[in-house]
């Protein structure tokens, strides 16, 4: 009778064990505010453990329950709070969830990456990034069609706007931080919206990515003197009818086709320029006068840099080498001795 007992009891024991475990979530099982929203929230008890002061991934480390999220997202005012626990923001995270308006990061905020596709096409409006936070991953707010405002805390640590981080959104305005030495390929890249762009003083800035403004809604800029690289297509079929470089420049290279197709009336060119790449200022038709500060290091201007411009004459360095097709028809080139 003993031996028949207490076989029962294992065969109960294992039988609730495996029930148990089918229960739980896989131990990689992404973590997504969305699929656990559309769960239900009402009934689930707020029985969270104090958090540990303890670095954690937020949807990796620390799971996305909804338990966790009953704690930290406010469904009334869709505002989600980013505890101080947290030292990064797992990829797509929150990505398609429309519970969110506003994001906040408690003090002392230890958050040092937002991952891929983070918040890519939720509902967030607005969002003020922490001073620990130094990279923005890809297209972590792309496609976040109510984005209207993005702020940084004092003493930003940001370095790096990841590959297509804002495109498509509809952020009107944005600061960037001087610490920023990368804005990567695509980042504000069809950002109809999106108006003026500001460098804080002192910037870091080194590289423009590939269509990082491409067909953005940016009507003037001026750009850092920190400057080194604008690449293919950077500000190519924008609204831009400003452009100005800070005094003492160190830019090298305008890519491929970087200024193409917009509104530009003027432009002076820094003295460190070395290569204006092909067709950089194709179809600028109101671009008049273009200046190249003395003494230049201009190496070359390559094929159609200046096609489709409505410029009368133009100074070059003597030094230069310049292409086929480069200027409009009865445009005068005057060599600078």
């Amino acid at each position: 009778m003993r031996i028949i007992i207490c076989l029962a009891l294992y065969i109960g024991y294992m039988a609730c064990a495996k029930e148990v475990i089918n229960n739980l979530p896989p131990q990689n099982a992404p973590q997504n505010a969305a699929a656990l929203v559309s769960m239900g929230l009402n009934n689930v008890k707020t029985t969270v453990k104090k958090a540990k002061k303890t670095p954690s991934v937020l949807g990796s480390g620390v799971k996305l329950t909804k338990a966790w999220l009953k704690k930290y997202l406010n469904i009334n005012t869709k505002t989600l709070t980013i505890p101080n626990n947290i030292t990064a923001i797992a990829p797509n995270c929150f990505a398609n969830f429309d519970g969110i308006r506003t994001v906040i990061f408690e003090n002392n905020s230890n958050v040092s990456r937002i991952g891929q596709g983070a918040f890519r096409n939720s509902s967030i409006e607005t969002i003020t990034f922490p001073a620990s936070l130094n990279l923005i991953g890809e297209q972590a707010f792309a496609e976040c069609r109510n984005l209207k405002e993005v702020h940084f805390e004092q003493n930003s640590q940001l370095q790096i706007i990841e590959k297509n981080a804002f495109a498509d959104s509809t952020l009107g305005t944005i600061h960037i931080p001087a610490s920023v030495t990368i804005i990567g390929d695509g980042a504000f890249q069809g950002c109809s919206e999106l108006v003026s762009v500001f460098f804080a003083p002192g910037a870091a800035l080194q590289t423009i990515g590939k269509k990082a403004f491409y067909r953005s809604g940016i009507t003037k800029v001026s750009l850092p003197k920190s400057l080194q690289l604008i690449s293919e297509n950077a500000f190519a079929d924008s609204r831009l009818s400003f452009l100005g470089f800070e005094k003492g420049s160190q830019l090298n290279e305008i890519g491929s086709n970087a200024f193409s197709a917009t509104q530009i009336p003027c432009v002076t060119l820094p003295a460190n320029l070395m290569l204006i790449d092909n067709n950089a200022f194709a179809n600028c038709n109101s671009l008049s006068m273009v200046v190249i500060e003395t003494p230049s290091k201009l190496q070359k201007i390559s094929n159609g840099a200046f096609k489709g411009s409505v410029m009368k004459n133009i100074t070059i360095p003597q030094h230069t080498e310049v292409a086929n097709y480069v200027f409009p028809d009865g445009c005068q080139m005057i060599r600078q001795n």
